[in-house]
């Protein structure tokens, strides 16, 4: 899985390890924005703020709030953007 993209801010995301899987997480301004793709699949969680996910192929955007979250299925691509500063969390999937 990776992770691309621009901050208005200098990024601040890392490994945090879990029981079940490593989890990636970074910090967004508002406005900034990251390319998202999934690997062999994830979870996105919006842990603070509000972001904007727009997937390849998708046809609607999807807004998430603190505590929400959206599936990404293998090789999805995506393009999450913080409508307002924004903590985000990917945590893979299961094989």
């Amino acid at each position: 899985m990776s992770f691309i993209g621009t901050w208005d801010a200098s990024p601040s995301w890392g490994l945090v390890g879990r029981r079940e899987a490593a989890t990636s997480m970074w910090r967004l301004a508002r406005d900034a924005a990251v390319r998202v793709e999934a690997g062999r699949g994830m979870e996105l969680r919006c842990e603070v703020g509000t972001l904007l996910v727009t997937r390849a192929g998708d046809l609607e955007d999807h807004v998430l709030e603190a505590g929400d979250r959206i599936r990404l299925s293998r090789r999805d691509r995506a393009v999450v953007w913080a409508l307002r500063e924004a903590t985000a969390s990917a945590v893979p999937l299961a094989p």
